[in-house]
Parts: C-alpha cells; sequence; structure tokens
C-alpha cells in the first residue's frame, strides 16, 4: 500500500491518451483490493488539495467533502487513478471554467463528468487511429506489389508448358514435347502459387480445413485450389 501512494503522490499524467493507457488501479479494483475506507480517503486528498491550492472564500466544509467523495465513488469508480491525477490537475488550472471564489460538490461533480466525456472522445479517436494503422500495416505486409503480381501470374502460365524440341527426323523438322512429370514438389508448388495470388485477401490461407477460396489468374474464371490443381495439370 505505502508502494502505491508513494507511486500516486508523484505521478504525472499530461493527457487523455497516458491516462487510458495507464496501468495505475481503477477505484472498483482499489476498493477490493486495499478497501473502501483507503480508497474513499485518496479521493479525499485530492479534493483537499484543490481547496487549498484555489484558496477561495466559499470553500468547501468537512460534510461537502465527504458527500462531494461519496458521489465520484458511486458514478465514476471505472476511471482509473491516473484519470484523477489527471482531472483534478485540469481542475485546478481552470480548464473547466473559471471558479469564481467559491468552490462546492456540484463544481466538482460536473467537471468530473465533462472530462470522463472528453475521455471516451478520446479513446474512440485512439480506437479509429489504430485500427486504422494496424489496417495499413497489415496492407502493406500482405499485399503484393505489381511487379510481384505480374511474376507470380506469368509463373503459373509458364510453369506448366511443355518443353518442346526441334529435331530433324527424315530430313523434316519434327517438335518433340516433353511433358514435365507430375511430383509431389509440382503439386507444393501449385499450393505455393495459390497462396500468392491469394496475399492480400481478406480470407486465411490455404489448409485442408479452410472454407472454399477462389483466385482468379488473367482473364480466366475464378477457380477454388481444385480446379487451380486441375487447371497447372492440365493446362
Amino acid at each position: 500500500m505505502a508502494n502505491l501512494l508513494t507511486h500516486f503522490s508523484t505521478h504525472q499524467v499530461s493527457s487523455y491518451n497516458e491516462a487510458i493507457n495507464s496501468e495505475m488501479p481503477t477505484l472498483f479494483v482499489l476498493k477490493d483490493v486495499y478497501g473502501l475506507d483507503v480508497t474513499r480517503a485518496l479521493i479525499w486528498k485530492e479534493i483537499t488539495k484543490v481547496i487549498e491550492f484555489l484558496n477561495l472564500g466559499k470553500s468547501m466544509n468537512i460534510e461537502q467533502v465527504k458527500v462531494t467523495t461519496e458521489y465520484i465513488l458511486e458514478d465514476f469508480s471505472n476511471l482509473n487513478l491516473s484519470d484523477f491525477k489527471l482531472f483534478f490537475s485540469k481542475l485546478r488550472k481552470g480548464d473547466y471554467g473559471k471558479l469564481f471564489d467559491r468552490i462546492d460538490g456540484q463544481i466538482i461533480y460536473q467537471a468530473l463528468k465533462e472530462y470522463k466525456f472528453d475521455r471516451i472522445e478520446s479513446a474512440e479517436e485512439m480506437s479509429i487511429r489504430e485500427a486504422a494503422k494496424y489496417k495499413q500495416e497489415e496492407k502493406d505486409t500482405n499485399l503484393l506489389t505489381s511487379q510481384e503480381y505480374i511474376d507470380a501470374i506469368k509463373a503459373i502460365l509458364s510453369e506448366n508448358k511443355p518443353k518442346v524440341n526441334n529435331l530433324y527426323q527424315n530430313g523434316k523438322i519434327v517438335d518433340q514435347i516433353e511433358e514435365k512429370p507430375q511430383t509431389v514438389e509440382f503439386k507444393d508448388r501449385c499450393f505455393r502459387q495459390f497462396n500468392n495470388l491469394r496475399r492480400g485477401n481478406k480470407f486465411r490461407r490455404y489448409d485442408f480445413e479452410s472454407p472454399i477460396m477462389m483466385i482468379q489468374v488473367g482473364n480466366l474464371k475464378p477457380m477454388s485450389i481444385t480446379e487451380f490443381l486441375h487447371y497447372k495439370l492440365n493446362g
């Protein structure tokens, strides 16, 4: 407990994002681990620091601080200690409006509601940015370059072309066709080529438990892996 109090007293937070990503516990967790009295004391101390800092003519008595603390515990326990560090710092700086010689529980409560609203907006913006970044990184990782895609198609179209040797037989040129043997290695190459053409696609890599997935080579009709193998073997 002493370590937490020491860390909290020196803890500095300057933005909503830092508070959102903080590893400091929420009030819910704090109550479960250290009890209600300890949690209540932390909030009470922060309110007292605000009162002392502002030094306004119309301040809060002990009963008002107690009630305000209870309201915060009831309605804002999903916020973490970094949130409260940031909130009370912003409150002292006047981010929620100038306090004209008066501070009370309602002012603190309404300011905390505004803080929570701004925090939610910041969390949503952060999620959108992270999703866009992840999507771009995934796209950059998976997509073939134009030349790579062209090379993959060329490899497929030329892979199973028969080898032609021109021979002279009885004074005539005869084309001798040498078919490639259909080996396990050839089949494996087909699977790899099928996967290469699907890079950047939203589907998973091909395996025998995957749903049917299609690719398209040039102007040919879309093909499943079975049709692709047949095409590779028979042209």
